[in-house]
């Protein structure tokens, strides 16, 4: 878990524009903290999944989705939405 603790700093250093995060990083026990951390700084902007099939890897985005707002609050997805939508319009700017 440290490594992972300092790779997440690492990466708050780099200034990339956009970070993404599979559903798994919420629902998994031992991530969850940091991830909601992360979520609450503004740290991550899209949540995905590492769907390979439904019967091993199954997307859970909805569970994820839940998890997040339950914890985090209603509006806490919003960063989310808003950058799927610039991104599915081909609106995304590099700043």
């Amino acid at each position: 878990m440290k490594k992972l603790k300092e790779f997440a700093e690492y990466l708050a250093e780099q200034k990339v524009p956009l970070y993404a995060a599979n559903a798994s990083f919420f629902l998994n026990r031992w991530t969850e903290g940091l991830a909601m951390r992360m979520m609450k700084k503004g740290q991550i902007h899209l949540l995905g999944s590492d769907c390979h099939n439904m019967r091993h890897r199954p997307p859970r985005l909805g569970e994820a989705v839940l998890r997040i707002q339950k914890r985090l609050g209603k509006d806490s997805m919003d960063t989310v939405m808003y950058w799927s939508e610039q991104i599915l319009q081909d609106e995304c700017i590099r700043k």
